[in-house]
Formats: structure tokens, C-alpha cells, sequence
């Protein structure tokens, strides 16, 4: 099990909700996007996985909110946030 996994897997087990940062070449699976259509063979058909960064390019300028997480030294981190359900 990657960090990642086991990270997730703790947070959920603990009802916890927090902003994680995945590696772009890392894959992943939209689960708000229909799948293919089914042929009538075998298993369904589900949403091929994608490179993260090619998922978050093909997200419109309007899916993503600014979130402004703390208050830093000099400045506020401020984030650029998509807020999806996804499998990783």
C-alpha cells in the first residue's frame, strides 16, 4: 500500500476531510463522468484512469473555487481547489 493509500484510508477511518496534494503523474478514475456505453459482454464498462494532469486540464475555469487555507508570514496561502469525487 502506497503513503498516499494508507493516508486516505486513515482519514476516512477517522471522518476527516482535508486538502491532499497528489503527484501529477499519479492516476486516477472521475466518477462523475459517464462511463463508456456497455457492449452486452462481460463486465460494464467503466471510465478509463487518467493522468492527474491531463484530468485537472480538461476541468473548466469555472469547477475550480480559491480556498484560503491560513494565514502565512508574508503572505496568505491561498489555494486554487476542483472539488470532484474521483478513484485514485
Amino acid at each position: 500500500m502506497s503513503r498516499y493509500s494508507r493516508s486516505r484510508k486513515n482519514l476516512r477511518v477517522l471522518e476527516k476531510k482535508c486538502l491532499l496534494a497528489v503527484p501529477s503523474d499519479s492516476g486516477l478514475r472521475a466518477l462523475d463522468i459517464a462511463p463508456p456505453a456497455y457492449i452486452g459482454r462481460g463486465q460494464p464498462t467503466k471510465q478509463p484512469f487518467v493522468r492527474v494532469a491531463r484530468w485537472r486540464d480538461s476541468l473548466s475555469d469555472d469547477a475550480w473555487m480559491k480556498v484560503n487555507v491560513r494565514d502565512a508570514e508574508k503572505v496568505p496561502l491561498v489555494l486554487q481547489i476542483a472539488k470532484r469525487r474521483v478513484v485514485a
